[in-house]
């Protein structure tokens, strides 16, 4: 994880004036862990920067890096920013990272046989989320919703309600996520 996601985190937490608390009541975050992370004492997973990033308003990748600005920004296929979840085996990679400082993420993310992203709460920020399936197949519920998209299928939600992705296949499964926070 970078070593500036702690001092990120905080950063973003004073410009909306929240104590830890406040964080915590938004995000579903425990206390301890955003102070744990802020100090950089703890890791978080990927969906507690997803939660955490929610409840600021910004992008998982404004947490973890801050990127100083361009007019041109060109990212070889084996530099992209990368996390993988060591308990999952699930990779997301930032394709660009010009745009996160705008509130947006364009995603790449890979789900190996059977793997699970888990649960996500909602988010309480006007963040609209458009996926596309690359390969293979995975179960959306968004909401009380169930949806199977495969290869081809895309889909385009208001992040406001609880969600889940799985692949339950044999074989991994590779999406585009764009994420718009609405923020820039």
């Amino acid at each position: 994880m970078s070593l500036k996601l702690g001092q990120n985190l905080k950063k973003h937490r004073k410009e909306h004036n929240y104590t830890l608390d406040d964080l915590a009541a938004l995000s579903g975050v425990s206390r301890a862990m955003i102070s744990s992370i802020e100090r950089d004492a703890k890791n978080p997973t990927i969906n507690v920067l997803v939660q955490l990033a929610g409840a600021l308003g910004v992008t998982v990748s404004a947490l973890i890096d801050e990127l100083p600005p361009c007019d041109v920004v060109l990212t070889r296929k084996d530099n992209h920013q990368t996390l993988i979840n060591p308990d999952t085996g699930v990779k997301r990679q930032l394709l660009s990272p010009d745009f996160a400082r705008r509130g947006t993420e364009i995603l790449r993310l890979e789900l190996g046989p059977h793997a699970d992203l888990g649960e996500f709460a909602p988010r309480h920020t006007r963040t609209y989320i458009h996926m596309t399936m690359l390969t293979g197949r995975l179960e959306c519920r968004l909401g009380e919703d169930n949806y199977l998209l495969e290869a081809g299928d895309s889909v385009t939600f208001l992040a406001n309600v609880p969600r889940s992705f799985k692949n339950k296949s044999e074989e991994p499964c590779s999406f585009v996520a764009v994420v718009d926070t609405g923020s820039s």
